[in-house]
């Protein structure tokens, strides 16, 4: 067309009445592709602006022969080229209506192809041009169906944009249908349809877009799959809005609304709420709800946002709502076995930062048992500096036998990055119904340089339930390299497990100056082996600790272990305190303050152990310290007291302050200014079952330093 200035406005197309009413205008081709398009707008320049407002675009039927490999615009609703044109507006009655928001059907759309490789495309709003805004439309009330001898795909998108310098808004749009009348599954591709891979998009920029562009409360809501054949990832499924803008793009994407959204019983298709592939300058995701999702696929995938574009500057993914307290994230109504991650960061570039924070996850539901692992946050990318901090994990109840991770970063952290994991929170209560795998609470295992600065701080995570064979791992930071590391001030309390193995905290640490402190670890109880803090290979200062109340009502050789150091080259474990340690059903197992067993040059000081308990012992041990095959140990100025077995079996088992055993030769073991008293086994049948400081079993090379300690 040409031009500048234009209004097309209040208009109504389709139907063969007044105002798009009476017998539905159909448009068929018998043997081709045939292409409808509602508006086509074309301009030469942006000045004056053109405005496209208020027009209504339904009551449509269009039925198309694809018969090409490259996909053929079979409806678009709206369409602009050129520059300087405005698609809706914020006031009333300005946005345009593609379809219906009360109506299924008001636009149908069937391709029908002998080749499954023959492909078409749907849009409501296609966008070429530049400037401008899209704001306040709607695209709803639209049926696809995909049939003929080989059903071949149709891609539909709501709002598509694709221009470097695109609307600077695409704002306050619905796709599908929203508010009072909302009909349900607005958007849908037809059980009678047949193909496997058709997809469905809300909004999408494509990589031609390099300008500053907010996608901010829009809704995306009762789209869906009724049919049963989408199958396959590559591009059958769903996103709600989806980037690939690159280059010099700011791209916002805040406060929007994706929900009743069902995909059906594919295999391995897909669904991403959000999901940036496009290597922008900057990409902000927050303030977006995703909840009331549902799916009847026993392997397909959830992805509430992911991030795998190659970001240079900075990544914001944060105060999203995975899930609401009335409306739950994702209900899996088969025994889903999918790898689930909700929000997931796979790329990003090493100048780029990373910010995960004040996310909140609800409602993560399986209606029939699965057995799909759930990583709830996750990082692989190296960024300049990673911020995960402040989400919450509310009131969690997901039944699934697979393994559960709240947060993975295993990435490596630069010499001058920083890495921190602060404030986490389960809020209310967490429970893993179904039994099996391994819970873990955070995990990073990669080897950071020396210059990096890492904290993991202030998390709480209390008030966990696992039942049968479930291994709780706990907080596991195990990178081993060179950056400085401080674990502080976390709180891990009121767990109950089952039989699996329970580790509260595990550390490994090799640049020195780290800390490992003030964290509180207690109010844990199970039928299998507890610790406290596990600690191996490198240098680690564990020190100002409270580890308390840990029961295990496992029996025979079940093990409870306040701090457990099985490797490392040199650890400092000091000024912990540990207590109530139980347990009460073991027989040839142990129950140890802390326990030594491997480490170049281990120093354990100032502790103050007590309250140790184990009233069934016949031929275990209970230790206030434990050593054992270390090469230097140092055990000063603890204070150990109240250890008590009330077993009567106890033939050969000890009651010991310290114990030192194991015949490694070149050991050297250093005892001094120890504090141990109140040992107690009242009903023992055995010759010497209380022993203040007890030496068993040494090496032939070894040395034994035992001074200045009291015994009383």
């Amino acid at each position: 067309m040409g031009g500048s200035g234009y209004s097309i406005l209040n208009n109504y197309i389709g139907g063969s009445g007044s105002m798009a009413s009476g017998a539905m205008a159909a448009y068929t081709s018998a043997a081709g592709i045939l292409s409808y398009q509602g508006i086509l707008l074309t301009t030469s320049s942006a000045i004056p602006a053109s405005y496209i407002l208020g027009n209504t675009i339904n009551n449509i039927a269009v039925s198309a022969v694809p018969t090409s490999t490259t996909a053929a615009n079979v409806f678009i609703g709206i369409e602009s080229n050129g520059f300087g044109i405005n698609i809706g507006g914020a006031s009333v009655g300005n946005g345009n209506t593609i379809g219906s928001n009360i109506t299924n059907g008001s636009i149908q759309v069937t391709t029908t192809t002998a080749l499954a490789t023959y492909l078409s495309l749907i849009k409501g709003i296609n966008c070429n041009s530049t400037g401008g805004i899209i704001t306040g439309n709607q695209v709803g009330g639209i049926d696809i169906n995909n049939v003929g001898a080989a059903a071949g795909p149709s891609t539909f998108t709501g709002i598509y944009i694709n221009n470097a310098t695109a609307p600077a808004q695409v704002n306050n749009n619905i796709i599908g249908s929203s508010g009072s009348g909302g009909i349900a599954n607005s958007i849908r591709v037809l059980s009678t349809s047949t193909c496997s891979k058709t997809g469905l998009t809300g909004i999408a920029l494509t990589a031609t877009v390099t300008s500053a562009v907010q996608v901010n409360w829009n809704t995306i809501k009762n789209v869906s799959f009724l049919n049963s054949s989408v199958t396959t990832v590559s591009t059958g499924g769903f996103i709600g809005i989806s980037s690939a803008a690159s280059g010099a793009a700011v791209i916002t994407i805040s406060n929007d609304t994706i929900s009743a959204i069902s995909f059906p019983t594919y295999t391995t298709g897909y669904y991403y709420g959000i999901y940036n592939s496009g290597a922008a300058s900057t990409i902000t995701i927050s303030g977006n709800s995703l909840a009331g999702n549902s799916t009847n696929s026993v392997t397909g995938l959830y992805y509430p946002i992911w991030n795998s574009g190659a970001v240079t500057s900075a990544i914001n993914i944060n105060s999203n709502s995975i899930g609401t307290s009335g409306t739950g994230a994702i209900t899996f109504n088969g025994a889903n076995s999918g790898n689930q991650i909700f929000i997931n960061n796979t790329s990003g570039a090493a100048t780029a930062t990373l910010s995960i924070s004040n996310n909140d996850f609800q409602g993560i539901n399986y209606a029939v048992a699965g057995s799909a692992a759930n990583t709830f946050i996750s990082n692989t990318a190296a960024t300049l500096s990673q911020a995960i901090n402040s989400n919450t994990y509310t009131n969690l109840n997901v039944n699934t036998t697979g393994s559960i991770t709240f947060i993975a970063n295993s990435v490596v952290v630069s010499a001058s990055g920083t890495q921190n994991v602060n404030s986490n929170t389960i809020v209310g209560s967490f429970n893993k119904s179904g039994a099996g795998g391994t819970l873990t609470l955070f995990t990073s295992a990669a080897s950071s340089v020396s210059g990096g600065v890492i904290t993991n701080n202030n998390n709480n995570f209390s008030n966990i339930t696992i039942p049968g064979a479930t291994i709780i791992a706990g907080w596991v930071n195990t990178d081993a390299g060179a950056g400085t590391k401080t674990i502080q001030n976390n709180t891990f309390s009121n767990w109950s497990g089952g039989t699996g193995a329970i580790t509260a905290l595990s550390v490994n640490i090799t640049a020195g100056g780290n800390a490992t402190t003030g964290n509180a670890i207690n109010t844990i109880t199970s039928s299998g082996n507890i610790t406290g803090i596990a600690t191996a290979a490198g240098n680690d200062n564990i020190y100002g600790n409270n580890i308390n109340t840990l029961v295990s009502s496992g029996t025979v050789a079940t093990t409870v272990t306040g701090i457990s150091v099985t490797a490392g080259t040199t650890k400092n474990i000091y000024q912990d305190t540990i207590f109530n340690l139980q347990g009460n059903t073991l027989t040839t197992g142990t129950v140890k303050g802390i326990s030594i067993s491997g480490g170049s040059t281990v120093n354990a000081y100032q502790n103050i152990i007590y309250t140790l308990q184990a009233n069934a012992l016949t031929t275990g041990a209970l230790s206030g310290i434990a050593i054992s095959t270390a090469t230097n140990v140092t055990a000063s100025a603890n204070k150990i007291y109240g250890l008590s077995s009330g077993s009567a079996a106890l033939t050969t088992a000890t009651v010991n302050g310290i114990q030192v055993s194991g015949a490694t030769a070149s050991t050297t073991t250093t005892m001094a200014n120890n504090l141990v008293g109140d040992l107690r086994a009242p009903s023992a049948s055995a010759a010497n079952p209380l022993i203040g400081i007890s030496i068993i079993a040494t090496g032939a090379t070894s040395t034994i330093n035992v001074y200045y300690n009291t015994v009383y």
